[in-house]
């Protein structure tokens, strides 16, 4: 017999003998107690039958038995021997794409003049040199683009007209837009005054007060202001003197009196500067037009910008005869030699009999000016060997 599982059934029976002789005994019969035991494999025969038991025929009760519950484990594989499966594949949703509608000018400016900060009507300003038809200009955005005129534009490169105000547009990258107009105007032309100077004095530099629109010039005492050739430079396009336009080839000036400039602009406007000219009512030239030494001459030879000169005489040698002119002839000298006190010294004269010892000698000679307060020192080292 072949079972696809098997059941082991433990039946106890128990007997109740309660009889006299010749009664046949009644029979109890106890339900079984019915065991459940798993069985992992099949069995295939049962070796044994089992055999009934040997007895006399009795009447049994049916048995009534409940279904038997039984658990099959499955079996177990080795997880590591199996084949893994690949996942499935998952479709994947694109991203739905997001479409700004943002539209903003961050920055805008013409060159050279550094882009300003957004707003929503821009005024800019630049020199009054500057070309408005074709001006370049810079920007920064946040959208898809910038037009003028439905042109785009390119920072950096692109060229447009402000001779009067722009209407920009600047587009989202929904298609909305944001409008802005730019107006550019030119400054004034200040027209400064940024150099004066008479071709013939050119030494001299005049001081230039902006503020106040005056020029004020000192010039040496002798000075004739009577004929001399003003050279002006401004950033303006014209200078008249007095009416009298100023060029490197005009006839000279009479700047004796108080005399006007006048710059201009491209416009026709103008901008009037005070001319202080004078001249001091004394010399303060402290120079010397000519020094010598009689008998030996100066190392470098005179000029009046030179301050400082040798000379070699020999040891026998012990007087020494000078002669110094000064350059303005109200001007005074005085001569100190070595350590001894300074002395007075003729003008325009040979002056002898001046002593000097053996070794190093110094000859000081000071020219005061006219003013009393402009000084110079010319010095003569001797050398007695």
């Amino acid at each position: 017999m072949k079972l696809g599982c098997a059941v082991l059934l433990t039946l106890s029976f128990t007997f109740a003998s309660s009889c006299s002789s010749g009664d046949t005994p009644p029979i109890v019969v106890q339900e079984p107690t019915i065991s459940e035991i798993p069985v992992v494999a099949p069995i295939e025969e049962i070796a044994t039958p089992v055999n009934p038991v040997e007895a006399q025929p009795l009447e049994t009760k049916p048995v009534e038995t409940k279904p038997v519950e039984t658990t099959i484990k499955p079996k177990i594989e080795d997880p590591i021997s199996q084949p893994v499966a690949p996942a499935p594949q998952v479709p994947v949703t694109p991203p739905v794409p997001v479409i700004s509608n943002e539209k903003i000018l961050v920055s805008f400016g013409v060159a050279p003049n550094p882009p300003l900060a957004r707003a929503q009507n821009l005024n800019l300003q630049v020199d009054h040199k500057a070309d408005l038809t074709k001006m370049t200009v810079y920007f920064t955005i946040r959208g898809s683009s910038l037009s003028s005129k439905g042109s785009p534009l390119q920072s950096g490169s692109s060229q447009l007209d402000f001779s009067s105000p722009v209407d920009l547009e600047v587009a989202a990258e929904d298609g909305s837009l944001a409008q802005y107009t730019v107006t550019v105007t030119q400054l004034e032309n200040p027209k400064t005054l940024t150099g004066f100077s008479l071709r013939e004095y050119s030494q001299f530099t005049p001081s230039i007060n902006l503020a106040q629109n005056t020029v004020d010039f000192v010039f040496p005492f002798g000075t004739n202001l009577n004929a001399v050739t003003p050279i002006v430079t401004s950033t303006g396009v014209e200078a008249t003197i007095n009416g009298l336009a100023v060029s490197p080839r005009a006839n000279p000036f009479d700047l004796s009196t108080t005399p006007n400039l006048v710059i201009s602009d491209e416009k026709g406007k103008t901008r009037a500067y005070k001319l202080n000219l004078s001249v001091t009512a004394v010399s303060r030239d402290a120079r010397l037009k000519a020094l010598r030494t009689v008998g030996y001459d100066l190392v470098p030879d005179f000029s009046p910008d030179i301050l400082t000169y040798t000379i070699q005489v020999p040891q026998n040698i012990q007087k020494l005869t000078i002669k110094a002119t000064p350059e303005f002839g109200a001007a005074q000298l005085q001569l100190q030699i070595n350590d001894s006190p300074a002395a007075p010294l003729a003008k325009d004269e040979l002056v002898s009999d001046l002593p000097i010892r053996i070794g190093e000698n110094n000859f000081f000679i000071r020219v005061m000016a006219e003013d009393k307060r402009t000084t110079k020192y010319y010095v003569i080292a001797i050398k007695r060997i």
